[in-house]
């Protein structure tokens, strides 16, 4: 198990810049910046919990045979959309966007 730490102040990040291939990925990515998805809770900036829950969810659908190459390029972008967001409003038009 992971060891839990002191919650730390908000870590900046690089600006991300990265290349849309597939209207799946952007799909989600759309979703993750506008947190207009229903399938998971990301109204509020990435945390690690929702990253992992996210992460767990896709393993787990993908043991039950659950997950095809479309779902999961849609919830990649979903991820990276909202690992953007907060940059993405922080710097209006510059951020996560190329």
């Amino acid at each position: 198990m992971a060891q839990k730490l002191q919650p730390l102040a908000l870590i900046p990040t690089a600006h991300l810049s990265l290349e849309i291939n597939t209207r799946d990925f952007h799909t989600g990515y759309v979703e993750g910046l506008t947190a207009d998805t229903r399938r998971f809770d990301v109204r509020d900036g990435a945390s690690e919990e929702g990253l992992v829950e996210i992460v767990r969810n896709l393993i787990e659908i993908g043991q039950e045979g659950w997950l095809n190459e479309e779902q999961l390029r849609r919830d990649v972008g979903l991820l990276a959309g909202w690992i953007c967001r907060r940059q993405f409003h922080l710097h209006n038009d510059e951020g996560c966007r190329e």
